[in-house]
């Protein structure tokens, strides 16, 4: 499940990772729903999409009408990293769609656990920038439950065995844009959330393991169930924490470092309907930082209707890194979504699709249409350079 946070004017955006809990609530990590002011954002600015395991391909979309962190949520130190979001429209259960049950008691030491999210895929080392390399697949990667007292060697105060988990190995863990999402443990009597990914140094570096928010601990199990109508969670131990790790917007073609791709899920259609719709790019038209796209979507006989169109333009831009005691030139990617108006004129045909404040470098758009019956058309492209 992939949650998105996107301002009005599009100046704050990310995403990350989401669990069912029930139809109408998913479990997230507190620092996903918090701007950069350290505020609640709006829960107009939250959308969650579920029914997939690709970026493009998600057959259910909800808006929020309700975003609570944990009452305890705080930066110093990293303290009861979970929200719950509220659907203003449950989810439609079935393949693909699951709520999963909350964990009581921690596994053992050694455990293998299931981490999963459409983050960075790439390793790096604790003192590096980030590569931003980000899958279009849902990605998952087994990683072993830590003891405590290692856990508190790698980072200090910043860790609480009553708050926190830790997992991964060299090679495999989570990373930025798997933030929120879920650290399953498959048991025999079915699967638990343990865990939801929260933070750490660097990604998939030998001895520097993930950090999760600990589920069974009671005030923030209690929390995710029920809502904020749960008992205030003791006073958080003082001392500066890890800053939020704000998720880069870079899906791209997946490296095979951490974590390796789940099956698509099984698609749902409507009897009648088995047409998928065409998309078309007519126009690309660009300034220096605007991109405007003009695209005819049809769905052909017998349709169903166009239930939503989204796309993506993904920048290639160069930067300045610094890593290893040196500064060099780099090329950093990021993506971002586009937004979409349905014309008035061509029998609702024609759509446009913005992308505004863009980098000057090389662009690459993405757009699919996905009708009623949950058909998705293929994928439209083109790209353009910026200057």
């Amino acid at each position: 499940m992939l949650v998105w946070v996107e301002s009005p004017d599009s100046q704050f955006r990310l995403y990350g990772g989401g669990s069912v809990v029930s139809p109408s609530r998913i479990a997230t990590a507190a620092h996903c729903v918090v701007d950069d002011d350290g505020e609640v954002v709006p829960a107009s600015w939250v959308t969650v999409y579920a029914g997939s395991t690709n970026w493009f391909g998600f057959k259910q979309v909800r808006d929020a009408t309700a975003v609570s962190p944990h009452p305890g949520y705080s930066t110093e130190p990293y303290a009861y990293d979970a929200a719950a979001i509220e659907l203003r429209e449950p989810l439609a259960l079935g393949p693909g769609v699951q709520p999963i049950a909350l964990a009581e008691a921690d596994p053992a030491i050694g455990t293998p656990l299931q981490v999963s999210g459409w983050g960075t895929t790439v390793a790096y080392h604790p003192e590096e920038d980030n590569p931003g390399d980000s899958p279009d697949d849902l990605m998952a990667v087994l990683v072993p439950l830590w003891d405590a007292e290692d856990c508190k060697d790698v980072y200090g105060i910043y860790f609480s065995e009553l708050l926190h988990l830790c997992a991964g190995e060299a090679g495999k863990d989570s990373c930025q844009g798997d933030s929120g999402g879920p650290l399953v443990h498959h048991a025999a009597g079915g699967p638990r959330l343990v865990g939801i990914v929260s933070y750490g140094r660097g990604c998939a570096w030998p001895n520097n393991p993930g950090v999760y928010t600990r589920v069974s601990e009671p005030s923030i199990r209690a929390f995710l169930l029920h809502g904020l109508d749960v008992p205030q969670p003791p006073a958080t131990p003082p001392g500066p924490g890890p800053q939020p790790p704000q998720q880069p917007l870079q899906p791209q073609p997946p490296t095979p470092t951490m974590q390796t791709p789940i099956a698509p899920s099984d698609q749902i259609g409507v009897p009648g309907d088995q047409q998928r719709p065409r998309a078309r790019i007519t126009r690309v038209r660009c300034t220096r930082s605007t991109c405007r796209l003009d695209m005819t979507i049809t769905d052909p006989s017998p349709s169903s209707g166009i239930a939503r169109v989204e796309g993506t333009v993904r920048t290639r831009y160069k930067a300045r890194c610094r890593g290893r005691g040196r500064t060099r030139t780099c090329t950093k990617t990021v993506t971002r979504r586009l937004s979409v108006r349905k014309m008035r004129t061509g029998g609702g045909r024609l759509y446009r699709l913005t992308a505004g404040g863009l980098r000057k470098g090389s662009h690459e758009f993405r757009v699919t249409a996905t009708d009623k019956a949950g058909n998705r058309s293929a994928v439209a492209r083109a790209t353009r350079t910026t200057r």
